[in-house]
Formats: C-alpha cells, structure tokens, sequence
C-alpha cells in the first residue's frame, strides 16, 4: 500500500515537474515576444504578425494546461497576460493599416479582457495616484504582475488615443457634436486631438493633415479619408485615392486637393528617408507663398502640416510639435517605458 501511494506521489510530482517545465517555456517564448519590443517593429505588419503569431501558439499550449488541479490560477494568469498583449499587437497592426473597423473591434475586446484580467489579479488602476507617473516606474509599484499590469494599461490608453486621432474625421459625422466633444476632452493623457488643436491655436498653420500613403501600401484600403468616395478617373481622383488624407484640421477640402500633388511628392520624399524617422521633410513654394512640413509617423503614415506664410524650415514650434507627437505616435515612450520596467 505504500508502495501505491508512494508512486502516485512521485506521478503526481512528475507532472508538476513537466507542466512547470511547459510553463518556463511559454514565459521563454513571451520574453521574446517582449524583447521585439521595439518602435521599428511596432511599425512593421510583418513583424507585429510574426509577435501575434508566436502569442497565438502559446496560448494554445496553455490552454491545454489550464485546468490542471494544482496549477490553474498559474496558467490562467499567463493566459489572460497573452490574450491582452495579442489583442493589443492586433489593434496596433489595425491602426497602421488604417483598418477602421478592426481596430474598433479589437480595442472593445482588448477592454473587456484588460478588465477580466486585472479583476483575476486584484488591480485596480485608480488606486495608484501617480499613475501619470508611470513611465518613471516609481516606487509605489512595486509587484512584478502588479506593474506589468500598468504598462498594459498605459499601452492600451496609447492606443485608444492613437484611435481617436487617426479615425477623428471618420467617427464625428457619426455622432452628436456634444457627445463627440465631451469624449475627446475626456480622453487622458496622451489626448493627440487636443495636442492637435493647441498647436493649431498657437501656431496658426493652414492646414494639419495626416496621410496614408498607398503607393507603398497595397494593404491600407481605401475606404477612409477626404478621398474614399472619389469615383473620379482623371489624375486628381487617383492622387486622393494613392494618398488618402483621412484626419485633417484647416481650411476647405477644395484647396487642399489644389495642393495634394505638391503634398504627394514631398511625402514620397520623406518615405525615402525611412531610415531616419525624425528627418523632416521641409519646402517652401515661393510661387504659391506655402510652408511644407512633412515627417513619418509609423509604416506609411505620415503628418504633414502646411503654412500660408513662409515658416522656417528650424522653427522650433513646430519642430518640437512635429517631433514629440509623431515619436508618441510611433509608440518611443511606451517601448522606452518597457525597457525600464524589464531591466
């Protein structure tokens, strides 16, 4: 008899042994997911597929662990982590692909699993006061799961407001003025639209536009922006169908269409210089009395914001503006921020 229940304790043990040696795997696996990590890669369909593959085969490893009687809480916390990232990578790779529609639903659900798992763990983000703080990594957050569900939290609010810059003009005809409004101005931190609209306030420019450029981007649809119902078959319609203008603050669509073919050469010549992300592309027409600024956001977006003066090519308003929003944009300072909370 003791011999019985000695076996069943080694057995017992064993399967411990092997289902923590499958748990160390799946962590190896999400180090590396997090290790790629980077503000080149979060910029890449290709890689940001490559990140949420890797998540999907391991969630459906563990999956098969999770109703293990001894390790359950183990695995379902691993598991709630998974599905939170890749929805998150998901909603990112929807974003620069301008897919408006995927995008919206991948954030609900990325919301409705953010909330099951900080309930699983007991996080409360409300209870930490600095969290405005949190790319500092303070003190006040100390537990490893703890801050891990943080910078998830501060990721998801990125993306919830990168969300509300680039499909602006596609939600507000959809809504009521006063709801529309009241949900920008409640937007935390980073609130792009706002940003927007003080350096508008501030600086006076002609025209704010963001633009997706097509030419290289056979994946961006052309079903958002100023230039998604042209049905027009001359050179015009194609130029607003090739760079779709999908957010813009200024004056009339009508000038802008005058100016999109001097907008397109100067956004492919900063696609040209990918290598330097920061590198603005600057050019004043004397002919026209226009100031062009243009610089790449992420993949092949890109904000270009126009004068009606001459501005020049170092005003530091406008350089900072162009600068600090695009590298907010393109996610720096959450991958920064990461990069703090691993090491």
């Amino acid at each position: 008899m003791d011999d019985v229940i000695g076996n069943a304790n080694i057995s017992a043990a064993e399967d411990i042994r092997r289902r923590l040696i499958d748990f160390t795997s799946a962590r190896v696996s999400m180090i590396n997911v997090y290790n790629s990590f980077l503000v080149e890669n979060f910029g890449l369909p290709s890689e940001l597929t490559a990140l949420t593959t890797v998540l999907s085969s391991v969630e459906h490893l563990l999956m098969l662990l999770v109703n293990h009687e001894s390790l359950t809480f183990l695995f379902t916390f691993v598991i709630n982590e998974i599905v939170v990232m890749k929805l998150l990578l998901e909603v990112q790779l929807a974003l620069i692909r301008c897919e408006f529609l995927q995008s919206l639903i991948k954030l609900k659900s990325a919301h409705i699993k953010l909330r099951s798992w900080f309930n699983s763990v007991g996080y409360k983000h409300t209870q930490i006061k600095a969290t405005a703080k949190f790319f500092g990594l303070g003190p006040q957050v100390q537990c490893s799961s703890l801050r891990l569900c943080g910078w998830t939290y501060e990721f998801y609010m990125l993306l919830l407001a990168k969300f509300s810059l680039y499909f602006h003009d596609s939600l507000q005809p959809q809504c009521s003025s006063g709801d529309f409004d009241h949900a920008i101005s409640v937007m935390k931190s980073p609130n792009f639209v706002q940003l927007f609209a003080t350096f508008r306030r501030k600086m006076e420019p002609l025209y704010i536009l963001l633009i997706a450029n097509r030419c290289d981007a056979s994946d961006i649809p052309p079903l958002i922006g100023y230039g998604c119902a042209s049905d027009l078959d001359d050179g015009e319609g194609e130029l607003r169908k090739k760079f779709l203008v999908f957010f813009r603050i200024g004056g009339e669509a009508k000038e802008m269409n005058i100016l999109l073919p001097s907008i397109s050469i100067l956004v492919q010549e900063a696609g040209a210089k990918k290598s330097g992300t920061d590198r603005i592309t600057y050019c004043y027409d004397q002919l026209m009395s226009r100031s062009f600024f243009v610089l790449l956001v992420e993949y092949n977006l890109y904000v270009t914001i126009i004068f009606d003066r001459k501005v020049s090519e170092r005003d530091n308003t406008v350089v900072s503006f162009l600068l600090n929003s695009c590298s907010q944009l393109r996610c720096t300072k959450i991958c920064q921020s990461w990069r703090k909370f691993s090491t």
